[in-house]
């Protein structure tokens, strides 16, 4: 998986910079920055800060299945606890993915199963 994600990232010439200005330019991130906070002000959402698009992305990462090893290494975390920092799953996800892999195997075991008997 690491390694197709490194293969796409060479057919993006700007994959350091990926947020640009329409001139290809880097936004800088104090740019970025401010242009957020008065989005997020003239919206008027309130409690709501650039960091927490980390935590949505890791979150979903989790709900998605991604195995921790990967999340880990694209984001750059070097230690669990920074991991789970970010990961905030709700309870009826952690079941809803227990339930999923537990049928997934199952469903498995029933094909070896089904082919032994077959055989």
């Amino acid at each position: 998986m690491l390694d197709e994600l490194l293969e796409e990232q060479k057919k993006v010439s700007n994959s350091r910079n990926l947020v640009c200005t329409d001139g290809g330019r880097p936004i800088s991130m104090y740019k970025l920055r401010n242009e957020f906070d008065r989005a997020v002000k003239e919206a008027g959402i309130r409690d709501f800060r650039f960091k927490d698009f980390r935590h949505t992305a890791k979150t979903k990462w989790a709900e998605a299945g991604i195995p921790p090893e990967a999340a880990m290494l694209a984001a750059g975390h070097r230690s669990l606890s920074s991991r789970y920092r970010y990961v905030n799953l709700k309870e009826t996800e952690l079941l809803r993915i227990f339930q999923t892999a537990f049928t997934v195997k199952a469903q498995k075991n029933w094909n070896e199963v089904a082919k032994r008997n077959d055989g």
